[in-house]
Parts: C-alpha cells; structure tokens; sequence
C-alpha cells in the first residue's frame, strides 16, 4: 500500500533539499552588499541623484556647510541642505561623531551642537587674520 509512496518521499526531500540549497546560493551570489541602514533607505525611496547620498559626498557636504557655518552645525542644518529626513541626518552626524573632528555638545537651551574643532580653529585663524575681532568676544560700544 505505501510502496510508491517510500519512493517518492526521499526523492521528493531531495529536490527541495537541492532547490533551497540553489536559492541560497544564489541569493548569497546577487544580494547587493549591505552598507548601512541610510544608504539602503534612500536607495528604496529613489532620490533624483543617488551619487549625491554616497556617504562620502554627504560627509564633504556637511563638512562644507560646517565650514560655511563656522564650524557648528545642527540637525536641522543638514536637513535644509541635503534634502535628508531628521532620522537620516541625525544617523550621519552621529556616525561622524569620533570626539576629535566632530564632538556633540547640548548648549543651555538644550539644542544638540555638533562642533567640528579643526574647522573652527581655521575660522578664527581666519578672523584674527582679517583683523575681526574673535566670535566669542563682543566689543563694548559704550
């Protein structure tokens, strides 16, 4: 009564056994390589230029709004000027965060600063030079 069927059921886990061995290989072949939550997020939701959220070009664009900015940006900063959402600048400034170039500082209003110390530095190498006087002193005009 279940002859045919003795012979059928080790063939039939056979095949599925050799299918899902292929898919697996094949997935592990074709699966692009996962480089982080953000570049897999704007990937999906199709920017107009991907080239421009490589994470290299999105560092340099906030290093070159940092220096436009004197060398403190916030969240808020990044989103004006790169079109990302809050979560996505805030995941790039914190990925930057290594307490050399960049630190994240809480100012008295509680407002996230993130500093860039190099870049201020050269703002007020650049300052002193001009024959301006430092950001953090104001002159009495009395």
């Amino acid at each position: 009564m279940f002859g045919p069927f003795l012979f059928l059921f080790p063939l039939l886990l056979t095949v599925l056994a050799v299918r899902a061995g292929m898919s697996l290989f094949y997935s592990v072949q074709h699966r692009p390589e996962r480089t982080g939550y953000l570049e897999d997020e704007l990937m999906y939701r199709g920017h107009q230029d991907p080239a421009l959220y490589h994470p290299a070009v999105l560092q340099s664009r906030v290093f070159k709004l940092a220096y436009r900015l004197g060398g403190r940006v916030t969240v808020s900063d990044i989103v004006i000027e790169t079109g990302l959402s809050v979560d996505e600048a805030e995941e790039l400034l914190q990925g930057l965060v290594d307490n050399a170039r960049v630190r994240m500082e809480v100012d008295d209003r509680g407002m996230m600063i993130y500093e860039f110390p190099e870049i201020q530095a050269r703002a007020e190498r650049e300052r002193r030079s001009d024959g301006n006087p430092p950001a953090d002193q104001t002159r009495d005009q009395t």
